[in-house]
């Protein structure tokens, strides 16, 4: 019936169709069904949703519906909220596209863990790319390699301290010229370094 005859819901059928290249079956109904219906998340946002995943080549109900939800369950439920959200990923994309250069990455795809330390590095702590930059120097300076483990303690202590531009950790690590949480040692400092992200 809502196929048929709810416009918005048509509306969420045929971006997904489009974008997913393809005739949607049951399944695919049942699912988008839900997002629009029980979770009253609005059709303009499941649009937003569809086509973002698309983009990023998952072409997938089961990958749209577990996106929608965690975002729905992030407070996202409007598409002014959708808009701002999308901006904040493209800032925190065009960050860690500068990191990758900054650190001689290449072309390959960041590993889960590294993807969590930028998420949380530009995302949930809101660092600056020059902030994170400055962690890689403090780095390679200490360590003389790339360790994101190790620019995660600078970087989460810079974090819990308040420092939001270079210019604060200049004027506050005068007692710890290198940057770094130097107490930890082996285990407890990779344990302390991984980032606590809810």
């Amino acid at each position: 019936k809502a196929i048929s005859g709810d416009e918005s819901f048509m509306l969420v059928c045929r971006v997904a169709e489009q974008n997913m290249q393809k005739q949607l079956t049951k399944n695919d109904y049942s699912a988008l069904y839900y997002l629009f219906d029980f979770c009253r998340i609005p059709a303009e946002v499941i649009c937003g949703i569809i086509e973002l995943c698309c983009s990023m080549g998952k072409k997938n109900t089961q990958y749209i519906y577990k996106k929608a939800v965690a975002l729905y369950e992030e407070g996202i439920d409007s598409y002014d909220k959708f808009e701002k959200y999308l901006a904040r990923r493209e800032l925190i994309n065009s960050n860690i596209g500068r990191l990758r250069k900054l650190c001689g990455m290449g072309d390959r795809a960041l590993t889960a863990k590294e993807q969590k330390f930028c998420d949380c590095w530009f995302g949930d702590w809101g660092f600056s790319f020059e902030m994170v930059e400055l962690a890689y120097e403090k780095t390679v300076d200490s360590t003389g390699k790339l360790s994101m483990i190790y620019m995660n303690g600078i970087l989460r202590r810079w974090h819990e301290s308040g420092y939001e531009t270079p210019e604060d950790v200049s004027n506050g690590d005068t007692g710890n010229k290198s940057g770094t949480v130097s107490s930890f040692e082996g285990d407890e400092f990779i344990e302390a370094g991984i980032p606590h992200v809810h």
